[in-house]
């Protein structure tokens, strides 16, 4: 019995407000996939430290529109928490993402370079995640061009 077969068991909880799956094995991307189903009810999640959670997963949180707090510490399959974080903020008014250190981009410069996927968290209808090159400033050459 996996994750799948546990998450069924969640499908009758029609005012489901608060979940908390932290720590748990069992919890992957295709259990945050069936998560639409709580979108007018859900207002707080922890997924924090689950470790087959990947960036396409949170992605389909989207649909939680009136999701309030997602907790989301020490997820390895997410690369890039942070970016994942805001852009969760923009499409659901009035998210609080924890456990999350965000990058003050704007006492930075320098040249951007690309170093791996974003999740493009824009609603589409066959809610397929959009993936496109993500860009940060270099730090190395920030160095090189301040001697």
């Amino acid at each position: 019995m996996g994750a799948n077969s546990n998450f069924v068991f969640a499908a009758n909880l029609h005012e489901l407000k608060y979940l908390d799956l932290s720590d748990s094995d069992l919890i992957d991307d295709w259990c945050l996939f069936r998560f639409h189903q709580f979108k007018e009810t859900l207002e707080h999640l922890n997924i924090s430290r689950c470790q087959n959670i990947s960036e396409r997963g949170i992605a389909y949180l989207h649909h939680c529109r009136k999701l309030k707090t997602l907790t989301m510490s020490f997820l390895p399959k997410v690369q890039n928490p942070e970016l994942l974080a805001i852009e969760l903020e923009e499409v659901i008014p009035g998210l609080e993402v924890k456990g999350v250190d965000y990058l003050d981009f704007s006492r930075m410069t320098g040249d951007l370079v690309p170093v791996g996927p974003v999740v493009d968290l824009t609603p589409t209808q066959d809610h397929n995640a959009k993936v496109e090159p993500l860009y940060i400033i270099d730090e190395e050459m920030m160095e090189a061009q301040n001697r």
